[in-house]
């Protein structure tokens, strides 16, 4: 699925909260690796749909971590 897709699949099966993996796996993509998450987070943002940004080996917990840094952007 692209990005809008995931969003919209989590929209339909009434989810409380959205956890993205695997959105930089490809290094063959023609894209930058940080484009899906940045998409997903756009359409999620734009609904209102509650999310996770987990840094690679982070431990989340459900009920408490929500949305967090964007990660991928600091350096």
């Amino acid at each position: 699925m692209v990005p809008e897709e995931t969003v919209q699949a989590a929209v339909d099966l009434n989810a409380k909260k959205l956890f993205a993996v695997h959105w930089s796996k490809f290094t063959m993509a023609h894209h930058p690796w940080y484009e899906p998450i940045e998409r997903m987070i756009q359409v999620a943002d734009a609904i209102g749909l509650p999310y996770f940004t987990a840094k690679i080996g982070e431990v989340v917990e459900w009920d408490k971590k929500v949305k967090g840094e964007p990660w991928w952007k600091m350096r």
